[in-house]
């Protein structure tokens, strides 16, 4: 345990330095936070037998996605399925943890995890996402994405690694229309029309 500021005494470092590797001190604060998201995660069913039904944590799994060579490490699989935690401060995140899988990209983590999947011969399955909210009152909820966006996702994620091969092969890190004239994209109050701002 770390002092309510995270600080250790010299004597703690040491302590801290002794053990297993990976290991982190905690505040009191976190660890009741991280208590209450516990016994939250047990607390669901749907939580509780991806946990209990564990076959491996933590593991990497390396293979090869259409040409490209790939490297991924997987939270938990059950005999059935992968699944990943996620942390959400969001206050209902069965409405609104789309807004995390579009600003930190878990659509393309899912497509990546299910092509790894497909080549360790796990069952078809989609990406099982266990989300712990990390503020009260700590829900879980297991989800998946719909079908729809898996097929987007998978297109973009191959359609980026063949761009990053691209670049790596002919040295070329400059965004593809530099050098050109481009017309800005701008939102539709900008230019008349309106949306959730109203009339501009």
């Amino acid at each position: 345990m770390l002092t309510a500021t995270g600080n250790l005494s010299k004597k703690g470092e040491d302590w801290l330095a002794s053990r297993e590797p990976g290991r982190i001190g905690l505040t009191s604060v976190d660890r009741e936070k991280l208590w209450k998201q516990t016994r939250q995660i047990l607390a669901n069913p749907a939580a509780k037998q991806l946990i209990d039904e564990r076959v491996d944590a933590e593991f990497c799994v390396t293979w090869d996605w259409e040409g490209h060579a790939m490297r991924a490490r997987i939270d938990g699989a059950t005999p059935e399925v992968w699944y990943d935690l996620k942390t959400t401060s969001d206050t209902t995140p069965l409405k609104t943890f789309w807004r995390s899988v579009l600003e930190y990209q878990y659509d393309l983590q899912a497509a990546v995890y299910e092509s790894a999947a497909e080549a360790a011969d796990w069952p078809l399955h989609s990406l099982h996402f266990l989300v712990t909210q990390n503020a009260p009152p700590h829900a879980c909820h297991v989800v998946t994405l719909p079908a729809a966006v898996m097929a987007l996702a998978r297109d973009r994620a191959l359609r980026l690694l063949d761009d990053l091969q691209y670049r790596k092969d002919w040295d070329t890190w400059l965004p593809t229309d530099y050098g050109r004239v481009v017309e800005l994209e701008c939102p539709a109050f900008m230019k008349g029309g309106s949306d959730e701002r109203g009339e501009w």
